[in-house]
C-alpha cells in the first residue's frame, strides 16, 4: 500500500514537472493565460516585455463577500530585469446604477 502511494506521488510530481514547458510555450505564444471570467474571480499570468522591465506578472482577482459588488485584485511581479512594484487594489460597482466606481488602493473594506 505504501509503495503504491509513493508511486502515485512520484508520477504526479513527474507530470507536474513535464507540464511546465507546455505552460511556458503557451504563455510565450499568447502573452497571457487566464483562468476564470474576466470580471470576477480569476487568475491571470502575463508576460512583461518592456525596454526597462522584463518578467512575469500574476494577477489574482476575488469577489469580496464582506463588500458586495467589490473585487479585490492583487498583482505580483516576478522580474528578471527591472524592479517589481506589487500592488493590491479594490474596484467596486455601484449596486443601484451598475456604474464602475474608481479603484482604490489597498484591500477592500466592508461597507
Amino acid at each position: 500500500m505504501t509503495r503504491r502511494l509513493a508511486y502515485i506521488v512520484v508520477i504526479f510530481f513527474w507530470l507536474l514537472l513535464m507540464s511546465i514547458p507546455f505552460f511556458m510555450f503557451s504563455l510565450a505564444a499568447r502573452q497571457q493565460l487566464q483562468v476564470g471570467p474576466a470580471e470576477d474571480n480569476h487568475i491571470r499570468v502575463f508576460l512583461i516585455q518592456e525596454r526597462d522591465a522584463e518578467g512575469i506578472g500574476l494577477e489574482i482577482a476575488r469577489a469580496q463577500a464582506n463588500a458586495p459588488g467589490c473585487t479585490q485584485t492583487s498583482v505580483r511581479y516576478f522580474m528578471w530585469k527591472g524592479e517589481p512594484e506589487n500592488v493590491v487594489f479594490c474596484s467596486c460597482v455601484d449596486m443601484e446604477t451598475g456604474d464602475t466606481l474608481p479603484a482604490s488602493p489597498g484591500a477592500c473594506r466592508s461597507n
